[in-house]
């Protein structure tokens, strides 16, 4: 299972941000994604990109965070008031790749 999440990372507070070497920015998106196989979190390689509605593209660089037993990956990318879509590559260990798009609309702060 693959979980997601894409949200303006000013909605974190600003020690949680800096504990994950986030910037904290009305204009600054972040993509949590978190990988489990049977319930429990496993490592994963994962990459990405975003695209605006200009067609513009950036490859997304996720980095890996472990907080107990928990493993998730965050990117970072600049976000307009605009619908952005998404595609994610996730592939665990000896697994087969998978991946999945997305479209989110963000309402950043001016």
């Amino acid at each position: 299972d693959v979980h997601y999440s894409a949200f303006t990372s000013s909605f974190l507070q600003p020690e949680i941000a800096a504990a994950a070497g986030l910037t904290r920015s009305g204009r600054q998106g972040v993509l949590n994604i978190a990988v489990l196989k049977a319930g429990k979190p496993v490592t994963a390689t994962v990459s990405g990109q975003v695209r605006n509605l200009a067609g513009q593209i950036a490859n997304l660089s996720f980095r890996q965070v472990r907080e107990g037993e928990a493993v998730y990956y965050l990117a970072q990318f600049p976000i307009d008031n605009e619908t952005l879509s998404f595609s994610v590559n996730v592939q665990t260990a000896g697994g087969p790749r998978n991946s999945f798009t997305f479209n989110q609309e963000f309402f950043p702060e001016r």
